[in-house]
């Protein structure tokens, strides 16, 4: 066989298999940024969310904002937040929200798993949810919530 043509019959080959360019995913760049109660930023995207952030996590109160505030940016664009009420070592999370154009559940795996640092470095060992909608729920389950009783409890030790 001629070298061209047995190039020829290779290269969709190694195309197919992806021999021929390994293929590099680009790392997503998350961070969680700390926040105040009446930063501007916050109440801005709380505001805008208002109404799907009602029919999500229902339970949530924007007017009784607890203490641990954490804005979430992939690639420097606001994408979520994360509200949560130190309880000890756990963190009972209030509000865990991440705008519909983003909802890849990216966001949520970094969180908690690579991204879990934003809790250990305040001292939490877990973090506690009591999800009121099965879309809430499943979404948490996803991220490797499990059910302890009446709640979903994830473990960020690991």
């Amino acid at each position: 066989m001629r070298p061209a043509r047995a190039l020829v019959s290779v290269v969709p080959v190694a195309a197919l298999f992806g021999w021929a360019r390994p293929r590099r995913r680009r790392p997503e760049e998350f961070a969680a940024e700390a926040v105040c109660p009446d930063d501007p930023v916050l109440r801005g995207f709380l505001d805008a969310n208002a109404a799907d952030i009602a029919r999500s996590q229902p339970d949530f109160d924007p007017d009784a904002v607890p203490s641990f505030l954490r804005l979430i940016r992939r690639r420097g664009e606001l994408v979520g937040v994360l509200v949560g009420e130190p309880l000890g070592d756990e963190l009972h999370v209030r509000l865990d929200y991440v705008a519909p154009a983003f909802r890849d559940v990216a966001a949520g795996h970094w969180l908690y798993g690579p991204g879990r640092a934003v809790f250990t470095a305040a001292g939490f060992r877990r973090a506690v949810a009591s999800p009121l909608t099965h879309e809430h729920q499943r979404y948490l389950e996803a991220l490797g919530f499990v059910r302890e009783g009446n709640r979903l409890v994830k473990d960020l030790a690991q």
